[in-house]
């Protein structure tokens, strides 16, 4: 299984703390049982990072950095870019893919791993988990409430070929809604959604940039 690691960041400061993360979770006594990109989406409307500060971190095989010179004026989040950046990938490119949308503030933990493996089960639509810092967001109820307020990128993993179809962006929303009614928009089109019962990240892991 691949997945996608989307970073969305103003500034630099927990990037590396990110870096060091995902290589800890994802390589268990020295083998890789995933393979992953780390995407680097930085915004540069903000004036608070340049282009140097973020393509430190380029290592052009496993790390890229994209950057966001403009956006809409609802998208404070960056979502259109998002869905620019994948874009990029062509039907065969979105066989056995997953993306996870890890912001600059969180973080995943060891069961992780669970997510992964439960991606390559069936290959399922989305797999939805628990976070720490908000128990509340992930649970099965989702399937028969409103998930604006209810779910965040953190407790999901979507299949590539999804997220290109329905994605993240929503012409005249709030961009800060958009994880949840991303998940309004899988459950109109039937997807499949495997929940988990299982705490495989961290909210508000880091401090703020």
């Amino acid at each position: 299984m691949h997945c996608i690691f989307i970073t969305r960041c103003y500034k630099a400061t927990n990037i590396q703390t990110i870096k060091d993360n995902l290589k800890e979770v994802l390589h268990v006594d020295g083998v890789r049982r995933h393979t992953f990109t780390h995407i680097i989406l930085a915004d540069l409307t903000r004036g608070m990072m340049n282009l140097e500060d973020v393509t430190a971190f380029d290592d052009f095989t496993r790390t890229v950095s994209l950057l966001t010179t403009e956006k809409g004026h609802r998208d404070e989040y960056q979502t259109k870019a998002i869905d620019d950046y994948l874009k990029v990938f062509k039907e065969k490119d979105c066989f056995r893919t997953y993306v996870y949308i890890l912001d600059d503030d969180n973080q995943i933990t060891p069961d992780f791993l669970t997510a992964l493996d439960a991606c390559a089960d069936g290959e399922p639509d989305a797999v939805v988990f628990k976070v720490y810092g908000h128990p509340d967001w992930g649970g099965i109820e989702l399937l028969d409430r409103d998930a604006v307020g209810s779910v965040d990128w953190s407790n999901m993993l979507i299949r590539l070929d999804v997220m290109k179809r329905l994605k993240v962006y929503t012409i005249g929303a709030d961009s800060q809604k958009s994880d949840g009614l991303f998940f309004e928009k899988m459950k109109r089109e039937g997807c499949r959604i495997k929940f988990l019962n299982q705490i495989c990240g961290r909210y508000n892991a880091l401090p703020k940039p």
